[in-house]
């Protein structure tokens, strides 16, 4: 409520529109749009759902509420309202990318544990993880159930006790190379599955040749290892 200092020096409301001085008892209360809604939908109780002066108020309120918003129509109101819930479902959506990607940059930057213990040779005991005596006999069992396992083992038998044999080394990744430190695997089969679990089926799979001296199990599933190069 707008106010102006009066010939007696006291601030008095002041009616800018008409240029004069006026009492608070003649500024108008605002429009309680709330209390005239609840009036009329009382009046629709009782009455027949498709009957003419159930339709007449159902249309008083729907105005109403366009007025309380600003709008000059229902109408207005509402494709105001669905473009406001597109552009929160956008929103969301957004939020939800980010914090996959998020989630993936932290995948893909958490780096596997160097170990020491390369491809050449599962059981040398050179760290503070070490492989029982009889790993390779318990993983070439393994792998006659699981495809992933049989793909990593070719590999491994192949290049045992040779430390500059080649070897494959599969990522699953958004990017173009394998960086130092790249969490990498042996089987094509298992860097499929995590392309499809955690990129959406989104990236490419790399491959590259590389030395068994070159990559380190990370100690835990042997189809995750890490790329090392010397």
């Amino acid at each position: 409520m707008p106010t102006k200092e009066n010939s007696a020096g006291k601030q008095q409301p002041y009616d800018e529109n008409t240029g004069k001085y006026t009492g608070f008892k003649h500024f108008a209360k605002p429009r309680d749009y709330d209390s005239e809604i609840q009036a009329l939908k009382e009046k629709q109780k009782g009455l027949s759902m498709f009957s003419q002066e159930r339709k007449d108020l159902t249309n008083k309120i729907q105005q109403l509420l366009a007025e309380k918003e600003g709008f000059s129509s229902y109408d207005e109101l509402k494709e105001f309202r669905h473009n406001q819930n597109i552009e929160q479902e956008k929103a969301k959506e957004q939020r939800l990318k980010q914090k996959e990607e998020l989630s993936q940059d932290y995948m893909m930057s958490h780096r596997p544990t160097e170990t020491n213990i390369t491809a050449d040779n599962l059981i040398k005991q050179s760290g503070e993880i070490s492989m029982p005596n009889n790993y390779y006999e318990i993983l070439n069992k393994e792998a006659r159930y699981d495809k992933e396992i049989a793909e990593t083992m070719e590999q491994l038998n192949k290049v045992r006790n040779n430390p500059n044999a080649d070897i494959y080394i599969y990522r699953a990744t958004k990017g173009d190379i394998i960086n130092n430190g790249d969490w990498i695997t042996l089987s094509p089969s298992y860097a499929e599955k995590h392309k499809q679990a955690n990129l959406k089926g989104d990236g490419k799979i790399i491959k590259m040749k590389v030395k068994a001296k070159d990559i380190q199990f990370a100690g835990d599933d042997i189809k995750e290892w890490g790329y090392f190069p010397r």
